[in-house]
């Protein structure tokens, strides 16, 4: 017997049961769940839920003698690594690598030499590269991801959306305060000069970077199992 309690924007509880006909089916379903919930509304998978197993027979057996010292015999519960952000900046981090090598490759083909630079070491260039794609991702429309945020939520003042995003949205996805209108901004850096490579990589000193943070809401979710 299952019981899943979901908690609406507006503080009403509602409670769904579920009777399953076996323990496994009655794992299966909470296992869903629990990586349905991980994947589509937390920011990143919890340590609780990433490192949750169990232990056969083996591993009860040799934890008698190093409990703190062993991972033989653990079956982990969940296999949810990555959360659905994580998973698309990853991807975006893996294409960017996978576009640079080809580039390098075309250019070592037709003889041509790489743009000269000052002497930088590699992993500050790669700090760099990510701090740029950190930005351009922070300046990106949180509901169609990929046109840029030029609107502001009034009153809240929440910026999370591009001007076409933000007139389909009653609600603000951040704090869900109701929305009376959008304004337009304007951004001092453009998604545009940040992909464009307009920001020299041979000055890293004059480049600063702010730390830009998006959360996330969605439903609450408590399983009793």
């Amino acid at each position: 017997m299952i019981d899943i309690h979901i908690y609406t924007d507006d503080g009403s509880v509602t409670t769904m049961n579920f009777r399953t006909v076996s323990e496994s089916h009655s794992n299966a379903l909470y296992r869903i769940i629990t990586e349905m919930l991980a994947f589509y509304t937390w920011d990143t998978v919890h340590s609780s839920v990433m490192h949750q197993h169990s232990l056969d027979f083996k591993g009860h057996f040799f934890a008698l003698f190093r409990p703190n010292d062993s991972d033989m015999g653990k079956q982990y519960v969940f296999d949810i690594q990555r959360t659905s952000r994580e998973v698309y900046d990853n991807a975006r981090r893996i294409l960017y690598r996978k576009q640079q090598l080809v580039q390098n490759n075309h250019n070592e083909v037709h003889g041509s030499s790489p743009p000269k630079s000052s002497n930088i070491p590699e992993d500050e260039v790669e700090v760099l590269r990510e701090r740029l794609s950190m930005i351009s991702d922070a300046l990106t429309c949180r509901v169609c991801l990929d046109a840029e945020i030029d609107s502001a939520f009034v009153p809240c003042g929440h910026q999370v959306c591009c001007k076409y995003c933000a007139a389909r949205c009653e609600k603000c996805p951040i704090c869900r305060q109701h929305v009376q209108e959008f304004l337009t901004v304007f951004h001092p850096v453009t998604k545009e000069l940040v992909n464009g490579r307009q920001i020299s990589e041979s000055t890293p000193e004059n480049v600063e970077t702010d730390n830009l943070t998006v959360g996330s809401t969605g439903q609450e979710i408590q399983i009793e199992v």
